[in-house]
């Protein structure tokens, strides 16, 4: 039987390119799988529409590579791979921010062009700010910036946009709601697939070998070709 050697994704790649990735390939799910190719799960389009609409976006858990690719962003400083922390936006006037909010070093913080609260932000070591707009991040402020090790990042978009976004740039993995999906083996017989996925009722069925390494997936509609 055919299937598809192709359908599986890195579980470290973010929620966005998941679903560029399923779009462009018309699937509607994709094996999860580690740096070595070992499957460690499933997710799918439900899954993804489920998170956008229930899950948690005042926290995020990527990488910084990821969150460039999501929001087209650039680098501005870069000092850890892994960004992981609450989501913070500065809505208030710049006195009123920094009266109110108090800020530690797990925050996420999107703003436009205010110096005063990025100036803050930078003394109180938080993870990353978000520029919007292309804003520039101020020279004056590099020095600081390096030696609390906080991460920048320069995007095009809006803060309304890239509050949106953001959620998106999660790493897949943590939609992973069936890490043991139900696989076949290369040497499994086809009548024995068709009669189990039949019952089961599932169209998409990782194939991995005796080592659980991820070879590809196989859909039920496959199993006439």
């Amino acid at each position: 039987m055919q299937y598809n050697k192709e359908a599986m994704i890195d579980e470290h790649v973010s929620i966005f390119r998941t679903y560029k990735s399923l779009s462009s390939k018309g699937l509607t799910g994709f094996p999860l799988v580690d740096k070595d190719k070992k499957l460690t799960g499933y997710v799918n389009v439900k899954q993804i529409s489920k998170y956008l609409i229930e899950g948690d976006f005042n926290y995020i858990c990527t990488s910084y590579d990821n969150i460039v690719e999501t929001l087209n962003g650039k680098e501005v400083l870069k000092f850890d791979d892994e960004i992981e922390g609450n989501i913070l936006a500065a809505a208030y006037k710049s006195q009123t921010f920094i009266d109110r909010v108090v800020l530690d070093k797990k925050d996420i913080l999107i703003l436009g062009d205010r110096y005063k609260i990025m100036e803050y932000a930078v003394n109180s070591g938080i993870k990353l700010i978000i520029l919007v707009n292309n804003s520039e991040f101020p020279e004056s402020l590099i020095e600081t910036a390096t030696k609390n090790r906080v991460n920048v990042i320069s995007v095009p978009l809006g803060t309304y946009k890239c509050s949106n976004m953001i959620k998106l740039c999660n790493y897949v993995k943590l939609l992973n709601m069936n890490p043991t999906p139900i696989t076949f083996r290369v040497g499994d017989y086809r009548d024995d697939f068709i009669d189990i996925a039949n019952k089961l009722g599932h169209t998409n069925y990782p194939i991995v070998d005796k080592k659980n390494t991820c070879l590809g997936m196989l859909k039920l509609i496959d199993a006439n070709t």
